[in-house]
């Protein structure tokens, strides 16, 4: 993701604030205080500033806004070493997102699943994360253009390094090849075959919905419930239309479980890669005889 230089979303949140525009203002706000942390130029005022910005679109019930903006005051928080406070930001993202569109439903996901690592909690880690994956696999269909997909796969692909966190320590590697094709299969971008055109007409409704709602947002700083109410029928019906596909289709890219895997595998072996915290863990499995799946950690 190219990251923008922090001096050029501060300019933003001025110019909004002389013009008297709260809703923008809130928005360069949160855009400029993640700009500073992934630049590691974040200043502790700034996470004072992200949670006004979250209140401030809360109060506006600008939900989608609001929710980016508790997970990156979260973020922010967490940053600075004020932990309690990253928590009770990230708790209040998920809170906010659980009647939202796909991709606001999957950054709530990932702010509750950041507060229970916050706490320690794994239990409720994965909670989140299988959620959240479940979630962008029946509904990735509902994203209404490749930019919304890439989001949501980014966020999925989080979820994923999260979850695999977790289960790498309880070092059973069934369940690390489980987790990481589950997360493969939800996260990553894939070229669909040619959508029927019940479901490419329920595309383009959305879409336009998508882009109405993106207009009326920026002309008055609000997110109406009609075409909020409009956007979550569009999604259910897309939703519907892809349970009919063919299975081929709709198994495209499922999770197969390790133990259909190995099935699978014959005389021959499968060395899974993956990369967690500067490492590269490798499953090998193998077919199901005894001795039938390891797992090895090597250095970059």
């Amino acid at each position: 993701m190219t990251r923008s230089p922090p001096g050029l979303p501060r300019a933003a949140v001025e110019r909004f604030r002389q013009q008297r525009r709260p809703w923008w203002t809130a928005l360069a706000t949160t855009v400029a205080v993640e700009a500073a942390r992934q630049s590691d130029e974040l200043r502790g005022a700034d996470v004072d500033r992200a949670a006004r910005a979250a209140d401030t679109l809360s109060r506006l019930g600008i939900v989608s806004s609001a929710v980016n903006a508790n997970l990156v005051a979260g973020r922010a928080a967490h940053a600075a070493g004020r932990s309690v406070r990253a928590r009770r930001r990230w708790s209040a993202a998920y809170e906010l997102s659980r009647t939202g569109s796909v991709l606001v439903r999957l950054r709530g996901r990932l702010a509750g699943a950041l507060a229970a690592v916050a706490a320690g909690d794994d239990r409720e880690v994965l909670q989140h994360c299988r959620a959240g994956l479940a979630d962008l696999a029946r509904h990735r269909a509902a994203l209404a253009s490749m930019e919304l997909r890439a989001l949501a796969s980014g966020h999925g692909e989080e979820l994923g390094r999260l979850g695999l966190g977790v289960i790498v320590r309880a070092g059973e590697a069934a369940r690390v090849l489980d987790w990481t094709e589950r997360t493969r299969a939800a996260a990553l971008l894939t070229v669909d075959p040619p959508a029927p055109d019940a479901v490419r007409e329920e595309r383009a409704t959305l879409a336009a919905l998508h882009q109405e709602l993106v207009e009326t947002r920026r002309e008055t700083g609000a997110e109406p419930p009609d075409l909020l109410a409009r956007q979550a029928d569009a999604e259910a019906r897309i939703r519907r239309a892809t349970w009919g596909l063919p299975s081929a289709r709709a198994g495209a890219g499922r999770a197969r479980p390790a133990r259909e895997i190995r099935g699978l595998l014959g005389d021959r072996t499968l060395v899974s890669y993956v990369r967690r915290d500067g490492e590269v863990l490798a499953v090998v499995a193998d077919a199901p005889v005894p001795g039938s799946c390891r797992s090895a950690r090597m250095r970059r």
